[in-house]
This record gives structure tokens, C-alpha cells and sequence, in this order.
């Protein structure tokens, strides 16, 4: 009886350690436009990129130091019953050298007072429903290969697939 035990648990650890190793090397996936990041019951796209120098009326605009990314962002939800909680700072960009790129607070703030948007930041997307949110990145100039990628926390259905969605990244050029 020992033995099995012993013999079961060799196995699950070279199991479970075989699956965290193709966990951690899987090449990155890489998409276009329209096409999903796939997480649980939940899909993002990128529908469109800006590149702009300026946001903003005349009055305040902000001026990137490099280049302004406005982001189209589609997230889906084709949960049953529950809704998506998600915020714009689960999107960020990432360069050639993994140089890692936030949300802009300024540009963010310039884009939602253009547009007339209030609590852009926080959404809250019901089962069977589909939000657009644009998300404004600051990225300096000479970014090479900026790609948009999607960082949230793990879902039950992300520990199935692996976290695959960690994995896929947009290119923005």
C-alpha cells in the first residue's frame, strides 16, 4: 500500500511539474485586430489603435512626451449569470524588450473630459453583453513592436487552459 502511495504521489508531482514547465515555456501567441483573448467566459479584442501627439480641447490638453495610444478594447461576456467586474488597468502594452506600459492617468483623463465620459476606468458587464472602452497609453518615442496584452487574475477556467491567455499579445504598429 506504501508503495502505490508512494508511486501515485511521484506521479502527480512529475504531472504537476510537467504542466507548470509547458505552463511557463509556451511560446506567445500572437493576433490582429478583432480577433480574442480568450479568459473563462470572457473575450477582448483590439478593434482600433490612435496615435496621437495631443489629447484634449484647447483649453488642457495633454501632451505626450512621445506618442498618445488610444486603445479600442471589445470585452466580451458570455457568462450565464455573472457579471464581468473589470477595470482599463488590466490592459497594458508591452514592447520588444519587455518593457511593460500602464494606462496614462493624464491622457486618460484628457480622453474621457474630450468625450464626455465620467468613471471610464470601472465597468461592470452583464452576462451576455459587450463593452467598448478606449484606453490611452503613453509610450515613448522609438518603442519598438508595442503590443497590447491583458493581465487579470486567475479564473477557473484559466488554470485549465494553462493561463493561455498570458500568453497572446496585439501588435499596436
Amino acid at each position: 500500500m506504501k508503495k502505490f502511495l508512494l508511486l501515485g504521489t511521484l506521479v502527480g508531482t512529475l504531472v504537476v511539474g510537467l504542466y507548470i514547465t509547458y505552463i511557463l515555456t509556451r511560446p506567445e501567441k500572437v493576433i490582429g485586430f478583432g480577433e480574442k483573448i480568450h479568459r473563462d467566459d470572457f473575450d477582448y479584442s483590439v478593434l482600433n489603435v490612435e496615435k496621437l501627439p495631443t489629447i484634449g480641447g484647447r483649453t488642457q490638453p495633454a501632451t505626450a512626451n512621445g506618442t498618445f495610444y488610444v486603445v479600442t478594447l471589445k470585452v466580451e461576456n458570455h457568462a450565464i449569470r455573472v457579471n464581468h467586474q473589470w477595470d482599463i488597468s488590466m490592459a497594458y502594452i508591452e514592447d520588444q524588450v519587455g518593457q511593460a506600459y500602464r494606462h496614462s492617468v493624464e491622457g486618460q483623463e484628457a480622453w474621457d473630459k474630450a468625450c464626455g465620459i465620467r468613471n471610464a476606468a470601472l465597468h461592470n458587464t452583464s452576462p451576455g453583453v459587450f463593452e467598448t472602452a478606449e484606453i490611452v497609453f503613453e509610450l515613448p518615442q522609438g518603442v519598438k513592436n508595442p503590443c497590447l496584452k491583458i493581465w487579470k487574475d486567475v479564473l477557473m477556467g484559466d488554470a485549465f487552459d494553462g493561463i493561455a491567455y498570458r500568453k497572446v499579445k496585439v501588435p499596436l504598429d
